[in-house]
């Protein structure tokens, strides 16, 4: 009938990657067929899942949108496809992923819809760590524990957090960063400070504001030693 691109919509977001496999490989490899498409909300989570496997099976065009914006739950979020076939398929697709924090932060401004601080690729909280077991992992291999550099993503290199599950090498770490030698006693301390500020405050605390808990630490290691 002259049709150029056939799109398959999962208007209630009901397929799982597998049900999503099966239809676009019966479809592309039928004779003459138009270049297809994938429309998928995000009902039950599985959106990008169901884009991805789309587009391995066959289909060459996505419906996606910026933050996952949509009907009820969304449809598949646009940074979330792109990122999963450059990391799942190898596929360095052309797009200039440097915009994309910025370009989430835009969208969420403008529509007045905030980003879950969880949601992968762009929320806050993706790219930090705060488990001692982490953080030791990811200064002696950035790979260990984290797949991106949030950097590449236009994101800042603020990815250690400290708190409850902090251990001492990541302060140790930090302090070095800042130009400081911390011996065990002011290790335990500033340990104990951390966790003190990060239960008053009930979060983890950033780099900024642990650096200033390091600062007044040497504060009051100087004082001490004039008194003494």
């Amino acid at each position: 009938m002259g049709a150029r691109r056939v799109r398959n919509a999962d208007t209630v977001g009901l397929l799982n990657p597998v049900q999503v496999d099966n239809i676009f490989k019966g479809l592309s490899c039928k004779p003459d067929m138009p270049e297809l498409e994938f429309h998928g909300h995000n009902d039950l989570g599985m959106a990008t899942a169901n884009t991805v496997t789309a587009f391995i099976a066959g289909a060459t065009c996505a419906s996606v949108t910026v933050n996952g914006m949509g009907e009820r739950a969304g449809n598949a979020p646009l940074e979330e496809v792109i990122m999963a076939m450059q990391f799942q398929q190898s596929q360095l697709l052309k797009y200039n992923i440097g915009r994309l924090t910025k370009l989430a932060f835009l969208v969420e401004k403008l529509t007045g819809q905030k980003l879950s601080a969880t949601k992968p690729i762009t929320g806050e909280q993706v790219f930090r760590h705060e488990s001692g077991i982490h953080v030791n992992g990811l200064i002696a291999h950035p790979n260990a524990y984290q797949i991106i550099d949030g950097r590449s993503l236009g994101r800042d290199a603020d990815m250690f957090v400290f708190g409850k599950h902090s251990g001492t090498n990541g302060l140790v770490h930090l302090a070095r960063s800042l130009g400081r030698e911390l011996n065990e006693n002011e290790k335990s301390e500033l340990l104990k400070m951390v966790k003190s500020l990060s239960e008053n405050l009930k979060r983890a605390l950033t780099m900024h504001e642990t650096g200033n808990l390091i600062k007044q630490l040497a504060r009051q290691s100087t004082t001490l030693k004039k008194h003494l």
